[in-house]
């Protein structure tokens, strides 16, 4: 009887190379890592959220500290890097 050829383990990329993809990715498409050694890419928000986006930072300006409100930062589609090797892009 033959035994089942055990296939090699797979690498999965590093968080370095999956950042660097990232970097290529064509304009209007952005990239989260959010398990390790996968990347997910979704297309940037279109004019409507654009739109609804900039109404809720006029909204919130009086809060926003980078304009002379009281303790907030308010940062429209930022990178934040997770614990572990982790990026989202909410």
């Amino acid at each position: 009887m033959l035994s089942p050829m055990a296939e090699p383990e797979r690498r999965l990329p590093s968080f370095e190379e999956l950042w660097s993809e990232i970097a290529r990715l064509p304009p209007g498409t952005t990239g989260g890592i959010l398990e390790p050694g996968v990347l997910k890419t979704m297309s940037r928000p279109g004019r409507a959220h654009g739109l609804a986006a900039k109404q809720c930072l006029r909204a919130l300006a009086p809060f926003d500290r980078d304009v002379g409100g009281e303790g907030w930062w308010i940062l429209a589609e930022p990178e934040i890097r997770l614990p572990g090797p982790r990026l989202a892009v909410p």
